[in-house]
């Protein structure tokens, strides 16, 4: 075989390494191909990592979030279940300690979430970190408010346990609870509700509405001790009050009829009521007080300042009182500091915290003694003898009823939510001469004053007999929106239920009223505020009187409804274009039912509404 020649040597020497070039360059670029797609891999992982992470951490916030929010719900609605209640100021038993203690617990966990690591990241940012830190510092308030009542009420319930049961302590223990409440007031007005601006709009709204929530309660504690301290210097006296015991089956405006009277005088924590006697024996024959121009020219036809039991013709309670004062003094000489009026479901009030109490003819419960003084008792033989015997035994229950009040034996907690009760519906009624007396009874609700805008309805008998027990009231108050204002209707229903075959004590006739067995005869009368016009009375009634008394217009106007029969009276009026009526009580027994558009309510306490 020949050789190649050095020639053809070179070709294929040239050949062979352009083919190992292109091999190393073959090479070379699938490496640079193969690492770029490796780093191209990685940064796809790397971005669905963080990717993945930032899930996870929604995810978590959320949940963290979620869980915080159902706290906050959880203590809210304690809150709101414990504000539902009767009086929750005086409310020391049951389960309130525990209750707010699981509210408090309830907003701390709340905050405790929301400042946890999972939600770290979104304290910083510019404007979600914002909301973050206003809910945490409303969770907080509530946390601090939850305990620092809790603890509160734990005080105030040793106070009264161990404290309270003799009379001489009295006073000091009321004047130590008006202190706590103080401090308490104190601590809650200076709770931060954190960042106020640049707030979106649920959360504005939810912290405009807990700052209006901590101020009431704050102005509730501040009432708290004005009525602690208005009691501990009622109690501490010496202080003389006339006390009348009022009828509700024969009613007046605002009260029921004022039948008997005594005085009540407290000295050094202990409370002493003298005899009871019936009005007609107190009324002043000569030299009887003078009227005001306003009562005068609605009511001075029925001569009041000479009549206990003309007495509550306004419901505006200062007004009464202070003329019964007078009249008092005209009478007996004696210049009393207050007047103080109870009626049976007062009565019925007390029983049901300090037990039955014992009198003449057995036994007097709370669960009796509405039926007993509003009608029982007028089931005897009629008479003078038998009325004096009834008159005694309706002093015999007072006395036995103080009696048990005084002993202490019973729960200053319950009493004071009994009380408290009674008094929403204007059964318990007080006014004192002296100022700081009168601030804690208007503090307390038991002023009885009328507001300026204040609207009541009220039906005083005339016929002499006791049916107002067996008059079914219902009212229904609708307005409607105008161009420039409001146009208003007021329809009142009754419907009388009188019985039969009872004496004439109860269903009548009354030798003067001029009417029949049976026949409810009585003056319909109406207090708006001043700032409502163009009131016009039910046409097919006669009219009584119309004119302004104190921060109400009143009108008033005849009727009457037979046995069995049912009546609707109308009153028209106007109003401003929006407002606010306060419905008060009418302190009748049954309450009237009340419907205003979708909303009804027994006027067992009064009652706002809006248009």
């Amino acid at each position: 075989m020949s050789q190649p020649s050095v020639q053809e040597r070179s070709g294929l020497d040239q050949g062979s390494s352009a083919s190992r070039i292109k091999q190393s360059m073959a090479f070379v670029s699938w490496r640079g191909v193969s690492i770029a797609g490796k780093k191209r891999r990685w940064s796809r992982l790397v971005v669905l990592s963080l990717l993945a992470a930032v899930a996870v951490w929604i995810v978590g916030a959320g949940v963290q979030l979620y869980r915080a929010q159902g706290y906050a719900a959880s203590g809210q609605k304690t809150i709101s279940d414990i504000q539902a209640r009767t009086a929750p100021l005086v409310d020391l038993d049951g389960p309130l300690i525990t209750d707010l203690r699981a509210a408090g617990h309830d907003f701390g966990t709340a905050r405790s979430i929301l400042r946890g690591v999972w939600l770290a990241p979104l304290r910083i940012a510019p404007v979600l970190g914002r909301q973050l830190r206003a809910i945490e510092g409303m969770l907080s308030a509530g946390q601090q408010i939850s305990t620092w009542s809790a603890g509160a009420a734990e005080s105030a319930q040793n106070m009264f346990e161990h404290e309270w049961h003799t009379p001489s302590d009295r006073p000091a223990v009321l004047r130590e609870f008006g202190t706590l409440a103080l401090q308490t007031s104190d601590k809650i007005k200076a709770i931060d509700l954190g960042p106020n601006e640049a707030l979106v709009s649920p959360v504005a709204s939810l912290r405009d509405h807990m700052q209006s929530r901590i101020s009431a309660a704050a102005e509730d504690l501040v009432n708290t001790v004005t009525v602690a301290n208005g009691m501990a210097h009622f109690l501490q006296g010496p202080s003389q009050y006339v006390v009348f015991a009022a009828n509700n089956a024969e009613m007046r405006a605002g009260s029921g009829m004022l039948l008997s009277a005594g005085l009540l005088q407290a000295n050094n924590g202990e409370v002493i009521l003298g005899d009871m006697q019936p009005v007609e024996e107190l009324n002043p024959t000569t030299n009887a007080p003078p009227l005001s121009q306003e009562l005068n020219s609605l009511w001075g036809w029925l001569t009041p300042a000479s009549e206990y039991r003309n007495l509550a013709t306004v419901p505006n309670f200062p007004t009464t009182a202070n003329l019964a004062a007078q009249m008092w003094a005209a009478k007996s000489g004696q210049q009393v500091d207050g007047v103080l009026v109870m009626d049976p479901q007062a009565l019925r009030a007390v029983l049901r915290v300090t037990g039955p109490v014992h009198f003449r003819h057995g036994e007097m419960s709370a669960s009796r003694v509405l039926d007993y003084v509003l009608h029982e008792q007028y089931l005897r033989p009629q008479g003078k003898r038998h009325r004096e015997e009834r008159r005694d035994d309706l002093g015999a229950i007072a006395h036995a009823t103080l009696n048990a009040v005084n002993s202490g034996k019973w729960n200053p907690s319950r009493m004071c939510m009994a009380l408290v009760s009674a008094a929403q519906g204007r059964h318990i009624l007080a006014w004192s001469s002296d100022s700081e007396q009168e601030a804690a009874w208007r503090a307390g609700g038991v002023s009885g004053e009328v507001k300026s805008n204040s609207l009541s309805v009220s039906l005083l008998n005339r016929a002499g007999n006791k049916l107002d027990y067996f008059q079914d009231v219902k009212a229904q108050l609708d307005i409607t929106k105008l161009a420039k204002d409001a146009s208003g209707r007021l329809k009142v229903t009754i419907h009388n239920r009188a019985p039969v075959g009872e004496p004439s004590y109860v269903i009548g006739p009354h030798k003067d009223s001029g009417v029949g067995e049976g026949v409810y005869l009585g003056i319909f009368s109406v207090n708006f505020p001043t700032w409502v016009r163009d009131i016009k009375m039910d046409p097919q009634l006669k009219p009584v009187s119309a004119g302004p008394v104190g921060n109400s217009y009143q009108s008033s106007a005849w009727f009457q409804i037979a046995r069995g029969e049912t009546k609707t009276i109308t009153v028209d009026f106007v109003l401003p274009k929006s407002g606010v009526l306060r419905v008060d009580s009418s302190s009748r027994i049954p309450p009237i039912k009340w419907t205003f558009g979708k909303d009804s309510w027994n006027d067992v306490a009064k009652h706002e509404i809006a248009w």
